[in-house]
């Protein structure tokens, strides 16, 4: 495919992930139920004219594809949460392995980054233990941790490429982040599912998921191409 069909697939995805942004802040739930994984499906119609089905570049649109899974079945009438939330793991473990085809840099920035992580993981990780626990979830104490756990990895995979050498500046800050993103587009729907959130913090966590997955994908489509 040309450089504009790929470009014409990019903006395509941009608009169906703004149009959603507005169905999930006017309440209409039958648009969001068509573009939210709409959005994911042009995202991987573009890793596919990009070339993004080979290479390192297979594991994200592995998880990618996950991600689409996970939107689905969140989106179901059943409460699919504990499902939803192992097609979101899955779709990290995939981000993982793309982001680590060696060994992590050991070096100060390295250190730094992964303490920064750390403590604010932990802060989050409390916040949100508090509300689960608040709204009787404990059930949900395990899974939950273990999904937080795997996506501390995965966001610290991330922030790790602005140590690494063979990542350029630019590819390393846009998967960086869209990890941060990522994080708080699941932040907030972790608090929206154990204490509620007005109406404009969906909308918020929307764009970050969004966004978080467009730069992630972009910025490891640049190093990797």
């Amino acid at each position: 495919m040309a450089v504009t069909g790929e470009y014409i697939l990019l903006g395509s995805a941009l608009l169906l992930a703004i149009g959603d942004w507005i169905a999930v802040a006017k309440g209409w739930r039958i648009a969001n139920y068509i573009l939210k994984p709409a959005v994911m499906v042009v995202i991987l119609a573009w890793l596919g004219s990009a070339g993004g089905f080979s290479g390192w570049m297979i594991w994200f649109s592995i998880g990618t594809l996950f991600l689409l899974v996970g939107d689905v079945l969140l989106m179901l009438p059943q409460d699919r949460f504990l499902t939803g939330l192992i097609a979101f793991l899955c779709a990290h473990l995939a981000y993982i392995v793309g982001f680590n085809p060696a060994l992590p840099p050991l070096n100060l920035s390295s250190l730094v980054l992964t303490v920064l992580l750390i403590v604010t993981a932990i802060q989050v990780y409390r916040l949100i233990i508090r509300r689960m626990r608040a709204a009787g979830q404990d059930k949900l104490f395990l899974p939950v941790t273990v999904y937080s756990i795997v996506l501390g990895l995965m966001i610290l995979s991330a922030l790790l490429t602005l140590a690494r050498p063979e990542w350029h500046p630019a590819p390393a800050i846009l998967v960086s982040a869209g990890a941060i993103l990522f994080m708080l587009a699941d932040t907030l729907l972790a608090l929206n599912r154990f204490g509620g959130l007005e109406n404009n913090k969906q909308v918020i966590s929307l764009a970050a998921y969004h966004l978080g997955t467009f730069l992630i994908v972009l910025g490891a489509w640049l190093h990797y191409r």
